[in-house]
């Protein structure tokens, strides 16, 4: 009778931990691209779609050329005469849930990456030291993209999903790139 009460906490001990363990599992996020295509799908050129109101919006950058999801440069013109910032090198930190339609879409993830901190960077970079992509997805395929400063974080991008509609102000952020500027099937 009395190993009875540490043999119940040991029990009560062990089945919390297998319970957080199972909810850890079950709620890892793993991008959707994970498993299907090279480099999660970041790699190569993304143009702004042309045909969408938020290529006024003035945060978005014209093209991204991503090289196997560690090397980024962001254009200002289609043309990829005009750099904003050029050969940006990116750890991938992970996936994470879109707060606003991952409850109803599981595949509504955002891919996450963090400027290096490197001597020879472009200064330029840091405008970009936050980046969230959301893998590229659908048909036509296509992605989104969000960044912040070194003044943001990834908690930030993540939380402009959730942004009151405001067609005048982009809002919330959800600037679409593609191939070549437009929505086409591939």
């Amino acid at each position: 009778m009395k190993n009875f009460p540490s043999f119940c906490l040991a029990a009560i001990a062990t089945l919390l931990i297998a319970n957080g363990l199972a909810q850890a599992l079950e709620t890892q996020i793993i991008s959707p691209n994970a498993y299907k295509v090279p480099y999660l799908g970041f790699d190569g050129v993304f143009n702004l779609n042309a045909e969408q109101e938020s290529v006024k919006d003035p945060r978005k950058e014209k093209v991204i050329a991503i090289s196997k999801m560690e090397k980024f440069t962001f254009y200002k013109d289609v043309a990829k005469k005009t750099p904003i910032a050029r050969d940006c090198h990116y750890t991938y930190m992970g996936a994470a849930p879109d707060p606003k339609y991952y409850s109803q879409v599981k595949s509504a993830v955002w891919d996450l990456f963090e400027l290096k901190p490197e001597e020879k960077q472009d200064l330029r970079c840091n405008k970009f030291k936050y980046v969230a992509l959301t893998a590229p997805h659908d048909q036509p395929i296509h992605m989104h993209f969000r960044y912040g400063d070194e003044q943001s974080n990834f908690e930030a991008l993540l939380k402009m999903s959730n942004d009151r509609a405001e067609p005048t102000k982009f809002n919330p952020w959800f600037a679409t790139y593609c191939g070549g500027g437009k929505l086409i099937d591939i």
